[in-house]
């Protein structure tokens, strides 16, 4: 198994656990926002859905600025994955039924069909992990925990400088 795939499974096992993560978007001024949300596990690809309304702030952030950082932490296993890319609202309304969770019906009483609930998928393209308990630590993990990159569609341990050509390519 390569190194990136037990590195995925090690982040995705954290982020079910946690079950909850700091959702961070930017508003116009540029000033972060963060918002405890409760998100769906990730998908193969790492990408995220969530629930929410579509008058929401982070709606409106996102739409004027896409990048989103996840964060999420662990506390059974001592870990924490943080996870930044790009946020959209996903337009199909059919994958609605297939995100929602019963709980919900107290914040949107017409269920995921409703007006006043839409989907943030979330695709990362940059994946921070640090775990203790799997052993998920970079060598110098007091100066940088572990990094995944997303390169076309395969995740690649980043070195310091994969990540400031990947930096200056997004900018």
């Amino acid at each position: 198994m390569r190194v990136e795939d037990k590195m995925l499974a090690c982040a995705r096992k954290s982020m079910i656990s946690a079950g909850y993560c700091f959702f961070i978007s930017q508003d116009k001024m540029g000033r972060s926002n963060a918002r405890i949300m409760q998100p769906f596990e990730p998908e193969e690809d790492m990408t995220i859905f969530f629930g929410t309304s579509p008058k929401s702030r982070k709606v409106h952030e996102i739409k004027t600025n896409p990048n989103v950082t996840l964060a999420y932490y662990d506390p059974e296993e001592i870990a924490y994955v943080t996870l930044i890319g790009k946020a959209k609202v996903e337009k199909n309304i059919h994958n609605h039924w297939d995100r929602w969770h019963e709980t919900w019906k107290r914040y949107f009483p017409e269920g995921p069909e409703s007006e006043d609930y839409v989907l943030l998928e979330f695709l990362p393209s940059r994946i921070e992990i640090l775990s203790f308990t799997e052993g998920a630590i970079h060598q110098s993990f007091h100066l940088r925990p572990d990094v995944l990159l997303r390169l076309e569609n395969e995740w690649v341990m980043a070195e310091v400088e994969d990540e400031e050509e990947q930096i200056s390519a997004e900018e």
